[in-house]
């Protein structure tokens, strides 16, 4: 919804400027893990490059960033199954008891084993990757047999969109979030 306002048709050109963009983001989260192993991660990266105060800062940051992103996150997941329930069952759960089991789960699979918590992470993103390219698979051979293939999703038509490149980008790359967390095991890993 949102990115698709900004961009229009040109939602898969955005995400594959996202990926790219993130990609160099990784490699830099790489290079600084093997650098300095500790479970700071970026607030680590960011006082080694430019110091105690905006190493401070940006460590305050990122715990605000974190807190705020555990309550959006389940908060959208307990939006998304409630609707999900609704519409298969007919069934009226309110959002907020889907986010209450949400927040416990992720309490007690974090409070239980950092290992049994990092597996567990792996393999949910395992299977999203894996829903995420089935979904688009079907969706290309959908289109394809009915109106076929073009390059329209990767064109940038409009000056509107054009501008809206921007706040799309943004949207788009917050999709990504999360995917840093894993450089705060650094010191933990036998090769960082």
């Amino acid at each position: 919804g949102m990115i698709a306002a900004n961009v229009g048709p040109a939602v898969s050109l955005l995400i594959l400027l996202s990926v790219i963009a993130l990609a160099f983001v990784s490699v830099s989260f790489i290079k600084f893990g093997q650098e300095f192993s500790s479970a700071g991660s970026a607030y680590t990266y960011i006082k080694a490059g430019l110091g105690d105060y905006i190493g401070s800062f940006s460590g305050w940051a990122l715990t605000f960033t974190y807190a705020s992103w555990t309550g959006a996150c389940t908060s959208g997941c307990g939006y998304l199954l409630s609707e999900f329930v609704r519409h298969l069952t007919g069934v009226d759960i309110p959002w907020y008891a889907y986010t209450a089991i949400a927040l416990l789960t992720v309490w007690y699979i974090t409070y239980r084993d950092i290992q049994v918590g990092t597996r567990v992470m792996l393999v949910v993103e395992i299977v999203s990757v894996a829903l995420l390219v089935l979904i688009a698979a079907d969706v290309i051979w959908q289109v394809s047999e009915t109106s076929g293939l073009s390059f329209e999703p990767l064109r940038l038509s409009t000056e509107a969109q054009w501008t809206g490149l921007g706040a799309g980008m943004v949207a788009a790359l917050m999709s990504f979030g999360g995917f840093e967390g894993a450089a705060s095991l650094g010191a933990e890993s036998r090769n960082p």
